[in-house]
């Protein structure tokens, strides 16, 4: 079993959203609710996401797993600042400032996360699992699980 089955799964249910707002982003009409979920939904994952892996990466790194954690500097305040804007527009409901913020915005949002996760995967495949401490992977694979500092 892949001990990061879990995390590859929500990259790929993330991915699949990321694509269906991406979609949404270039249609002629916009539906703002079910853009505002989409676009809330992802946050969520997201934020989620973020958080187990914080942890998982601080049990790989306390295992001497070497993890090139700059790779995932995320730039949290462009993003964040990236992020408010599509909020802002989306609660304004302005058909026409959405597409703007939408054409303008969103789509490199989009980009730079769909990067992130493909730079995660990159340095997940590079792990030589065998070598890693077998209380590690136990460790790592409950994080997943629940996501608790208590756990490290």
């Amino acid at each position: 079993m892949d001990p990061l089955g879990i995390l590859k799964l929500e990259h790929k249910s993330i991915q699949k959203l990321l694509s269906e707002l991406d979609e949404m982003t270039y249609s002629l009409s916009v539906n703002v609710r079910d853009l505002s979920f989409s676009f809330k939904e992802i946050l969520r994952l997201l934020e989620e996401h973020e958080e187990k892996e914080a942890l998982m990466f601080e049990a790989l790194a306390e295992g001497s797993v070497e993890m090139p954690l700059e790779k995932f500097n995320f730039e949290h305040g462009d993003l964040k600042e990236k992020i408010d804007l599509v909020l802002k527009a989306l609660d304004d409901g302005d058909e026409e400032v959405i597409k703007n913020v939408l054409h303008s915005t969103c789509g490199e949002l989009v980009d730079r996360i769909k990067a992130h996760v493909f730079a995660e995967e990159s340095v997940f495949n590079t792990i030589d699992w065998e070598r890693v401490d077998k209380s590690v992977l136990e460790k790592i694979e409950l994080l997943q699980i629940i996501p608790s500092r208590k756990l490290l």
